[in-house]
């Protein structure tokens, strides 16, 4: 049997919005602590990540930052091989919340956006004023240096109010507070066209259940190379991140010849020494990319000498 990479993980039934094609419950506090999991639960499901060898975790809800836990969910998380992303709709994240998520190794925040203006986000969420605490949470995130993608639900209503759907380039416009000094956006036309669930058939609004993702970087920046503390994880040269940074606190690790710190980029080409334990090994970096697969990490170095 082969064992998944991937996972999908649901860790809150409730949302803050009324979104008309989503299949989550209103928040109701009366019924959320009977059947939801606990920190310990999450421990152990973890452990048993780690143990099949999952890569790559998917945190979602309903909206996660609803959970009074969240944090130490995230802390736990922290702890273990996998690398992880959080889909959210964002109104929560302020500039406190931002700063948090900062401190965690989030790989990504996933964003749900449905249009450039309020009329449209808002009328899809079911929530007036959401579209500005959106877009508040989109901003704090990037000047946290925290990497975000957008998801795009398309409906009819926001078909028809956003003009042509052919050329891709020209909805980045329209989304004005993207493209000012500190953001840009690039659409991901191969991201096209993933079928929703069923629920989404089933809304009055929708002609169609289609979304299309976009990702935002820093203008200057491009996109934000990988840590060295997460390169030696996604590569399982070191299995855990919080052990690679150990590692490196501690002075044992070189790259091209000169001390490294866990939060060093690597690049294709660089020369990575690590001394670990009673193995020491030297390897060059042949992808400094993210894998998909378990087996694919593998090919993201060379061994040059153990």
């Amino acid at each position: 049997m082969v064992n998944p990479t991937y996972v999908d993980f649901s860790i809150y039934p409730y949302c803050n919005l009324r979104c008309d094609f989503c299949y989550a419950e209103a928040e109701c506090e009366s019924t959320i602590s009977n059947h939801l999991l606990k920190v310990s639960d999450f421990e152990d499901i973890f452990e048993q990540f780690d143990q099949i060898g999952i890569l790559r975790v998917g945190f979602e809800g309903g909206e996660p930052f609803l959970r009074k836990d969240w944090f130490e969910i995230l802390k736990l998380a922290d702890k273990h091989y996998f690398n992880y992303f959080v889909n959210t709709n964002a109104t929560m994240i302020d500039e406190s919340i931002a700063k948090k998520l900062a401190q965690t190794n989030v790989d990504r925040i996933c964003v749900s956006l449905d249009g450039p203006t309020a009329q449209i986000h808002d009328k899809s969420r079911g929530k007036s004023g959401t579209f500005e605490l959106t877009k508040r949470g989109i901003i704090n995130l990037m000047n946290c240096g925290i990497a975000v993608d957008g998801i795009i639900t398309l409906t009819k209503y926001s078909l028809l109010r956003t003009a042509c759907m052919g050329n891709w380039d020209d909805w980045l416009d329209r989304f004005p507070f993207l493209t000012g000094k500190f953001i840009t956006a690039d659409f991901h036309a191969d991201c096209l066209f993933l079928p929703l669930g069923y629920h989404l058939f089933m809304s009055f609004s929708c002609t169609f259940g289609y979304f299309f993702t976009f990702q935002i970087h820093p203008k200057k920046k491009g996109i934000t190379p990988m840590r060295l503390d997460k390169y030696l994880k996604v590569s399982r040269l070191i299995k855990r991140r919080t052990v690679a940074n150990e590692v490196a606190d501690a002075g044992r690790i070189l790259i091209n010849g000169k001390v490294a710190k866990a939060s060093q980029a690597v690049n294709a080409g660089d020369i990575i020494e690590v001394t670990f334990g009673n193995r020491p090994i030297k390897v060059r970096v042949l992808s400094d990319e993210e894998p998909r697969t378990k087996d694919v990490a593998r090919e993201m170095y060379e061994v040059i000498a153990e």
